[in-house]
């Protein structure tokens, strides 16, 4: 069964393709371009749902490397010759920023510490210059624009004032010795509030004719509001006081609908860029029906209806972009959510499980179905060139014997060698899924030949 649209799988193809030639260059002689592969990769792989599980991990090898290479100390401090032009300091400053927001991020979605939190920088952010301002052959470097001009870089301008507040919450809620107090709750509420009020406004005129630039807007307020959505749906079902629960639901709710709502309205513009990209959908549904799913047995059915009721109609808000989601980069391992929604629906219905109707049942076959229609016969076809391009044993194989144009046995590793130290096989591949029983046989026998295993004879073992 392909439970994958086609257009994730073409993505996944040329991901597979930059990691090989990633893996191939040296991890010494890292530049700015080498650093800007990076992480795009991780943008990639994020959009595309691939190696979730290493998101964290990866996202910090990045960041380590990154302050090895010192992108993390002011370049006006760094006498290098390799940074001797403007272009370098400020491509190190934009590229350092984003390495620490994706690290940030990162630990919030995975429910990890932040890698971050214990590097002491000195780099400052980077300017609010467009792209065009600047470029290698720039000796002084303009002065940055005003905050109220919006370029690329705005988004990270102003994100790095409330990178304090950021990293405070995320060490308060990812550290497992902590337990948040309510108190803690409502200050950094108003935290919140007070920094999301310092933001340029996301609906004063802008809805009517939205640019690309508007995201850089929406993603500000998202990423604070994503804060007051985990703090408020984990003080609901925590809170003793039911005048604290009330006040925790409706806060989460009013975050949460903000977040849709910004997301919705760039989406229908045609901006869909933070909806692949981000996990606020799948946090608000899932927190959403998470609220919603109580066992309090001693309410009526009159109570329980108009206390299912709110939270079943943002899911409703939610499902749309979630499924849309799903359709364009894949994630079906979150369609179990579906069914949670029709569990609630059940709950509240005056038939209870004997509803006829399954809303959120008939939408996950309907995707899955919609999916298997727009599956490509010929995609194995249209993609052999790029997965041609990933090294394995068997290529390897292939090419040195058409450098030596001498006949070879697969099991006989030192004809590659002889003469030419050159052709030896490389081990260093990036991704093994798409090897064949003769890679795996040609990589066995090349690894423990006598010349990669050295191993002493029986007589000399006795000897030892």
């Amino acid at each position: 069964m392909a439970d994958s649209p086609v257009p994730r799988e073409t993505a996944i193809t040329l991901i597979r393709v930059c990691e090989s030639w990633v893996a191939q260059s040296s991890p010494k002689h890292t530049d700015l371009a080498w650093f800007q592969v990076q992480c795009l990769l991780l943008v990639a792989k994020q959009t595309h749902q691939v190696k979730m599980k290493r998101r964290w991990v990866e996202s910090g090898n990045l960041l380590r490397i990154a302050v090895s290479a010192g992108m993390h100390r002011d370049p006006e401090l760094l006498q290098k010759k390799a940074l001797s032009s403007a272009f370098d300091f400020e491509m190190r400053r934009r590229i350092w920023a984003f390495i620490v927001e994706w690290d940030l991020q990162t630990s919030v979605d995975r429910g990890m510490p932040a890698t971050s939190l214990d590097v002491a920088s000195d780099i400052g952010p980077p300017s609010n210059l467009h792209d065009t301002d600047f470029d290698e052959s720039t000796v002084v470097m303009r002065t940055s624009r005003p905050l109220t001009e919006l370029t690329k870089m705005t988004y990270l301008c102003l994100s790095s004032r409330s990178r304090g507040l950021r990293r405070k919450i995320i060490t308060m809620f990812n550290q497992p010795l902590h337990q948040a107090s309510y108190e803690e709750v409502l200050a950094t509420t108003q935290e919140l509030e007070l920094s999301l009020a310092s933001l340029p406004d996301w609906s004063g005129g802008r809805l009517g004719d939205l640019t690309a630039h508007d995201q850089s807007i929406a993603l500000l307020h998202i990423q604070l509001e994503q804060f007051l959505v985990i703090l408020h749906a984990h003080a609901a079902r925590q809170a003793g006081a039911k005048t604290h629960t009330s006040f925790s639901k409706q806060a989460f709710k009013s975050a949460a609908i903000s977040i849709v709502d910004k997301l919705s309205e760039l989406s229908n513009k045609g901006f869909k860029f933070l909806l692949m990209v981000r996990s606020d959908i799948q946090r608000v549904f899932t927190s959403t029906l998470s609220l919603g799913n109580t066992d309090d047995k001693d309410l009526s059915s009159q109570d329980l209806r108009s206390l299912v009721q709110p939270f079943l109609e943002l899911a409703e808000k939610v499902l749309d972009l979630f499924e849309e989601k799903i359709l364009c980069t894949g994630g079906i391992q979150w369609t179990h959510t579906f069914v949670v929604y029709d569990m609630l629906l059940c709950k509240i219905s005056p038939i209870g499980r004997n509803m006829t109707s399954r809303p959120g049942s008939d939408r996950l076959f309907s995707m899955c179905k919609r999916i298997m229609a727009h599956q490509d016969a010929d995609f194995s076809d249209k993609a052999a060139p790029l997965k041609d391009s990933v090294p394995t044993p068997t290529k390897i194989k292939n090419r040195i014997e058409g450098k030596t144009n001498a006949p070879m046995e697969i099991n006989s590793v030192q004809q590659v060698s002889t003469g030419n130290n050159d052709l030896l096989p490389d081990f260093s591949y990036s991704d093994m899924l798409d090897w064949n029983f003769d890679d795996w046989m040609l990589y066995t026998d090349t690894f423990w030949s006598s010349q990669n295993m050295a191993l002493p004879s029986l007589s000399e073992q006795h000897l030892q």
